[in-house]
């Protein structure tokens, strides 16, 4: 699943998917596993980054660590 697209001023992007188990899909948002990777903007070519690093952004040309998350949680009470 994609969870963040950042555009860099270097004519690449980080493109960031988030790995669920069948599980926890819809109950969490923690992911199991997250891997990065840069793809050129003209080529579409692209490799590997890391799949250590935690969900950023690229906000004003700054790296930001996304700590929250920005989907609504739905808490059912019995």
């Amino acid at each position: 699943m994609l969870e963040t697209l950042s555009v860099l001023d270097t004519g690449h992007l980080i493109v960031q998917l988030a790995m669920y188990t069948r599980e926890q899909r819809y109950s969490t948002r923690i992911p199991v596993r997250r891997e990065s990777y840069v793809v050129s903007v003209e080529t579409g070519r692209g490799g590997f980054l890391s799949d250590s690093l935690g969900a950023i952004s690229i906000e004003r040309g700054r790296v930001v660590h996304i700590t929250h998350d920005p989907f609504p949680q739905i808490v059912v009470r019995h």
